[in-house]
């Protein structure tokens, strides 16, 4: 494994320690690949990534066809807990899970926080 893999999940990691709202998190590409994650053993990180870069592409369009801009942000909420996905780059998502209950407000400015930590680790090499 690469050592900017191993910052970028080191990185992710630390956002869960930071809030304990965040269960787990990702990052993935807008192709749907997964780049670093930290989500359970038991979780198909590529079906993740795969969903959260398809989602994110129809929440643009749907933004797009209504009028409101470039999406930024999409929240999911379900019966136990919800998903946050956030733009890192145009190309790379960030997909975090929250407990159910959790802080969104506090949640969402962490995500966006780490979210330019993780850029800059993934724009050091260019």
């Amino acid at each position: 494994m690469s050592s900017r893999v191993e910052e970028l999940a080191k990185t992710l990691r630390d956002l869960e320690r930071r809030n304990s709202d965040i269960e787990a998190s990702a990052l993935v590409s807008s192709d749907g690949l997964v780049i670093a994650s930290a989500l359970p053993s038991e979780v198909d990180e590529a079906k993740v990534a795969a969903m959260t870069a398809a989602i994110q592409s129809v929440a643009e369009r749907v933004a797009a066809e209504l009028g409101r801009g470039r999406n930024v942000m999409t929240y999911i909420e379900g019966t136990e807990g919800g998903i946050l996905i956030t733009n890192v780059t145009e190309e790379v998502l960030l997909s975090v899970v929250l407990r159910p209950g959790a802080k969104l407000g506090l949640a969402l400015f962490d995500a966006r926080s780490y979210s330019k930590k993780l850029k800059r680790i993934l724009l050091e090499s260019e």
